[in-house]
Formats: C-alpha cells, structure tokens, sequence
C-alpha cells in the first residue's frame, strides 16, 4: 500500500517538522534546534511511554562516553519546557519520573509529507482530525483619534512582523462525560506583545472587551475584539492606566476602572461604539488586583468592591451608572480584610464575592439580592478552601463558578470550578489543572476565556542611601542592578556581611529558594519542593522561608552549616511572610489561625509560639530598640509599631502598598507609598521626628516586597522589566457547562 511519507509531529497548537528540525506554534517558528529538538522528536515518537534518561542519552551523544550528559540533558528539557511554556511542577506535555526519566503526556498526530511516497504491506488507518482552529490575520480598525495615526501604525506593523491574532472556534463537540479538557487544546485569542488582561464576554457572546498595555500607546488601555479574534478596536485612549471592563446587560456601554497619574482609582463609563466616556465616581481605593465590578441586570446599577474612607474593609456597592449614587449592599466583619471579586449571575439574583481574614486566606461567598437589589439575607458562604481565591465567574446556567485560586500569594494561579445547589457548594470542587487567572464563560456556555501568564522578566535592584535619611545635603539615592535573568527572579535578601543574596525564583520551574553570591554567580539551589520569601537571618546562620510541602503554607528555616532544612510551624491553617529577630532567635510571621491575620513569633530552635498583635498584623522588622515595625492585614494596609513583647499597638502611616514591602533602616523605615501598573512611589518614615515623606519615584512596577541588610544602609526591592500575557480561549461544550465534568 502506498501511504505519505511522515514528516513530524502536530500536538496541540504546535508542529515538530522533522526534515526541517522546527518547532512551530500555529505556524509560528518556535527557536528550538539541536539536541533539546532531537530529545522532543524522541519523546514525541513515544507518546504516553516512559523514555529513560540513558535512552535519551544514547539517542544524544551515541558513541559519546565521556562529558556531563545528565547536566546537558537537564538544560535540553528545560529548553523544551520553555518553548511549549511547560512547566516541571504542573507539568502539561513533559512529565519528569523522578530518576527514571521523562513521559510526553499530550495527543500526538503523525504530519504526513504528500509529496514522497514510500510502499508497506501493512493497512494504515485514517488518521483522526485534529480540532479545528482557526488562524487568521486580524482586520485592525483603530477608532480615528485625532494624533492617534502613529499607534495604529505600530499595531499594524506588528502584525506585518507576524504577531497574529488567533482563535478557536466556539462551539466544538462537548467534551465526553467524566473528562476535563487540558490547556493544551486551548487556543489563544490574543497573541499581542505586552499583556491582555481582564476578559468580558458580550451579552451576545459576539465581541470580550480586554484591557491591554499595547507597545508605545502611553498606557493600557480598553479594547474590542470578536470572538473569533478578529476586528480589533480601541476603546480608551490617553497617558492613564484602563482596565477591569465589564459589559452592560444591553450591550451599549461598558464600565472599567482608571488609575491617574497620581495613582487614584476612578469608575468609568464608554458606549461600546468608544464615545461618551465619563467619569462616574473617585472610590479612591478600588483593588486592581482582582476584577472589582460587576454590571447588574439593570443597566442603571454596576456593582464594585471598593473601600471609601472612614467606611471600613474593602465592601460591594452599588453605584448608580447615571449618577455615581452609592449604596452598600455588603458590610464584612471590620476584622476582615473585607469582600473583593463580585460577580452576579445571569439571572441577576445572586452575587457571588470572596472574603477572608487577609488576603491570603479567602473564600467564596454568596448573597441573594430582591428585585431592587437589596440584599435578602447575610451573604452565605459557600467554599472552605482556606487559600487565595481570586476573580469568579458564573456558568450560564448558574449551576457552577469557575474562579483562580493558589496556596500562597507567590504561587501559580490555577483554574477552579465548585457547583452550587440551592446557594451552596455541592461536593463537586475540579481543579481544572489550568493555569490561568480572570476566567469568564460564554453567555451560550459554550467557551473559557483565561488570561495565560506567559512570561514575567524581573530583576533584583539595591537603592542605597548612605547617610540614612532622605532630604539631606548628601548625594540622593544611588540605584544598582544586583540581578537580572530572563525568568522571575523575587523576595531578594542580602547576607550580614553583604556578600551574598538570597532569593525566590521560578527559573527551575517551580518558585524556589537560591542563594548566590552579591551579582548573581555562583548560584546554589537550596529548596526543590516548592518555597518563597526567603529572609537571611542576622547572624548570617539561617535562611527562612515559606512553603506549601505539607500541603498548606508554613514556615522554613535552611541551616546553612549543615544543609539542613527543619518545619518550623505545623499548624493546619496558613502562616506566612517569615522575618528575623535582630539576635537571631526568633522568627516573626503571621497566621490567621484565631480568626484573623495576627503576628506571632516562635523560636529558631522550635517550641512555643507567641501572639504579638490582637489588632491585625502581616509583616514585621524589629528595630534595635526592641519596637516591631510591621504591617497591618487589611487593604490598604497601615504601618505600626508595637514593642516586641506585646502592648500598645500604634498607628504611623496609612495607606500604604502591600504586606512585605517595609524595611528597616539607620533611622527609619523604608516602604512602598503607591504602586501603578507603569511605577511606584517609595517613600521613607523617620524615627526622629515621626513624619512620612516621599523617598524616589520608581518608572517600573515592582513587587510588594522590600528587605535591607542589619545595616540598614540600601533596600532591595525587585522591579518587573517585561510582562507578557495572552487571552486563552478554551471550547468547554454543553456537558461541561452543566457540570457533567468530572476532575481528571
């Protein structure tokens, strides 16, 4: 029988050519050659079978007795993870058997070459056909600004470079009964360089709105596209932050969130056609971390978890679309750290939101509302999760909510879905396997929309300010780059004696704990299950940390005399950001173990742990003094004192950015006053006379951590040079929409 000659492998959305040794994504040259290209087309070969490391050595180096295989063949697999965006610890395509090998997990269709030709005796059956998707250059139409002509020449020409939008098409066959779809048969519908972020469908399922940081438009701003990823328009224009749009239930106008150039959050309002966009209300403190608004089945009222000043926690909120009226729907316990991430269902009867005693410990709950969208009873709780849970999303039939949740505020975001019957969880809770964040599902049921993180490039910086104090007469502060690389490198603290530097980074797969010497050589992997935070301990000994090995948060301390690693808390509920006393006997850190974020400490050698705060607490530094410095758990948080062994708990700054990010210097304490999606706002608080002032203006985003040596001298702080992040669009089918899934 004469059959076609195989040319490679197609899995997924990529191609493996063998004659032309390529890796291709949708069409798209993938760099991938030599012996990582050679050790995929090996796996490829052997779909599902278990490939041991001396048959791939063998198939690498033949003949070859001598040289470091086992390193080489690390560095091929690790090339390959990052090519297919793969990842070690949730591995999608290559599974890793711990000292055997390696196992390609994916479908894979033999590419048949229909020009040679070779003759078998044996029948070849059809090959199936793989899913349809569809790959299409997209017609770009950019609203007619005046001065706007040169953005859209830019997005124009990168498209000419090939940046194509793609898409699956809505509406494939459902998936069987008793399987859940993989990321791998997802399809992106954005491919744009930079980041799209918060996903809405339509009422009409035709068009999501995003919010994207196109490359040189000043900003990021809100956009259009078809849901087969096609027509793409410009919705906001200007030098402010856009994001977070949510639809009106006509489908005429869609509100999102501005961030101004001096960092204060206001709600706005744009009909769909670009025109009209207003202003509605300054909530001054609206979370952008989650998705904050929600339109109601009434296209006069949007709903948003905002937090106005003097009111409390974080609450939901209705808000007039016409007159930016308020009115509160929820109030959460004034201990919490209050309700973000509303979502209202399609009947527009149910919201659903998550609260938590902090931010890393939420849950979902829900709240039934009348017809004037009053709340009929206190909001019922539906979940006991006892981790991070982030932006929710209804299925169409309101049977289900899709959401992403992580153990630990560093860790990857996964994809959830629990059902809910009669407002509440039944015993179905998928994980998905899906790592992603902002889920949102087609008004038909029918599709997934995900926000894929591809790539997050940051790097380690020191900002030195010799004298101690900012606003005097010496040099200001004199900036440094410690450490850069082309995976996330974060959480960064220096040694006593300044030599070296320890710090989280995600460049073996998984967020690990390294230790390297003060510009980054000679780089020593300490943790390989998992860790973040880490913080050098005074007398230069310990390293401690937090990690999720035991299956939920607890703190670490690395012996560095003997390598030897040792649980420090074994409480079943979570405890997190760990922090040295300045003898080097205690550890600080925080745990919501009584209801509510509170500092404890207990020491290095293990025994007995102590409650330090009754009014909240995240973070601590002590100062020689014997006064704890920390942060409050609520959002935004406060700094405040209180001594190291318990008493009067003192309010000195308010509002200020993130749980990790204060430090103590020579005669005050560094942190971070602001924080945008293009920069941030370091300022400075002063022990001598008690006032907060503004330190250096950042041009980057940088995360919410900071640390400084014993000496108090510099702050280390860790700024994000590159993000990328694409829409995914994912075919869930009938049988997935009314939960007839079940977890792989």
């Amino acid at each position: 029988m004469v059959i076609t000659k195989l040319r490679g492998w197609r899995f997924g959305v990529f191609e493996a050519d063998l004659e032309t040794h390529e890796l291709r994504r949708h069409g798209v040259h993938i760099k991938l050659a030599g012996q990582p290209f050679q050790a995929l087309s090996v796996l490829l070969n052997r779909p599902g079978d278990v490939v041991s490391r001396e048959e791939l050595r063998n198939a690498l180096w033949p003949g070859e007795p001598w040289g470091d295989h086992d390193q080489r063949l690390n560095k091929a697999i690790n090339k390959i993870r990052e090519a297919l965006n793969d990842s070690a610890d949730r591995p999608r395509l290559i599974e890793t058997i711990p000292r055997v090998g390696y196992r390609f997990l994916g479908s894979v269709t033999p590419l048949r070459d229909p020009f040679a030709e070779s003759r078998v005796e044996t029948k070849i059956e059809p090959e199936p056909e793989p899913p349809q998707v569809e790959i299409t250059p997209a017609r770009i139409e950019i609203r007619a600004w005046p001065r706007r002509w040169a953005a859209g020449a830019l997005i124009l020409a990168a498209v000419s470079a090939g940046v194509l939008y793609r898409a699956v098409t809505l509406g494939q066959a459902a998936v069987p009964k008793g399987q859940w779809l993989s990321a791998s048969q997802a399809a992106p519908l954005t491919t744009y360089v930079g980041s799209e972020q918060y996903p809405a469908f339509s009422p009409d399922g035709k068009k999501l709105a995003f919010a994207w940081d196109g490359p040189e438009l000043g900003g990021r701003h809100i956009y259009l596209i078809s849901s087969t990823g096609r027509d793409l328009k410009q919705l906001t224009e200007g030098s402010f932050s856009d994001y977070a749009p949510v639809w009106s239930s006509d489908g005429a106008t869609l509100a999102f969130m501005r961030e101004s150039a001096t960092h204060v959050k206001e709600l706005w309002t744009v009909g769909a056609n670009g025109s009209n966009a207003r202003k509605l209300v300054d909530f001054g403190l609206i979370s952008r971390f989650e998705q904050p608004l929600t339109w109601t089945h009434d296209p006069r009222w949007i709903i948003a978890a905002a937090k106005p000043a003097g009111e409390g926690p974080s609450a939901l909120y209705l808000i007039s679309a016409l007159t930016g009226e308020r009115r509160r729907i929820t109030s959460p316990p004034m201990q919490s750290a209050g309700d973000l991430s509303p979502a209202i269902s399609r009947d527009g009867k149910r919201i659903a939101f998550t609260r938590g005693a902090n931010v890393a410990r939420r849950e979902v709950f829900i709240v039934t509302l009348s017809d004037d969208l009053s709340p009929i009873a206190e909001p019922v709780r539906v979940t006991n999760l006892q981790r991070i849970i982030e932006t929710l999303a209804w299925s169409a039939d309101g049977s289900k909510l899709y959401f992403s949740a992580s153990p630990t505020p560093s860790g990857a975001r996964h994809i959830f879905r629990i059902g809910i019957v009669s407002g509440k969880m039944d015993d179905e809770l998928v994980e998905t396997g899906i790592e992603g964040v902002h889920p949102v599902i087609s008004p038909d049921g029918q599709a997934l929309c995900y926000v894929r993180n591809n790539i997050e490039q940051t790097s380690i910086w020191r900002l030195e300010l010799p004298d101690g104090l900012p606003g005097s007469k010496a040099a200001g502060p004199k900036r440094s780059m410690l450490l850069s690389s082309t995976r996330r490198d974060y959480t960064a603290d220096l040694s006593p004696d300044g030599k070296q530097m320890v710090f989280s980074s995600v460049r073996s797969g998984a967020s690990e704990i390294w230790v390297s010497d003060i510009h980054g050589s000679n780089l020593r992997q300490i943790t390989f299950k998992g860790a973040s935070t880490p913080r050098w301990s005074p007398d230069g000994r310990w390293l401690v940390y937090e990690s999720s090995a035991a299956g939920q948060p607890d703190i670490y301390v690395f012996d560095l005399r003997s390598n030897a690693e040792r649980r420090l808390t074994t409480d079943p509920d979570t405890d997190l950001r760990p922090s040295w006393s300045r003898d080097s006997r205690f550890v600080y850190f925080s745990s919501a173990r009584t209801g509510r974020s509170q500092l404890w400490k207990v020491p290095v050698e293990g025994g007995v742990e102590k409650q330090i705060t009754r009014g909240g607490g995240a973070y601590a530094v002590e100062a020689p003094d014997r006064t704890l410095y920390y942060t409050s758990a609520d959002q935004p948080a406060s700094i405040r004192s209180v001594p190291v062994e318990g008493g009067v708990e003192r309010t000195l700054v308010e509002n200020v950015v993130g749980h990790s990010a204060i430090s103590l210097g020579r005669r005050g304490l560094y942190y971070l006053a602001s924080m945008s999606f293009t920069g941030a706002q370091m300022g400075f608080y002063s022990f001598a006379d008690q006032a907060a002032r503004p330190l250096v203006t950042l041009d980057r985003p940088v995360h919410h951590f900071l640390s400084s040596p014993p000496d108090g001298a510099s702050v280390l702080f860790t700024q994000v040079d590159r993000e990328d992040s694409d829409l995914m669009l994912l075919s869930i089918g009938k049988a997935a929409a009314s939960g007839e899934l079940a977890a792989r």
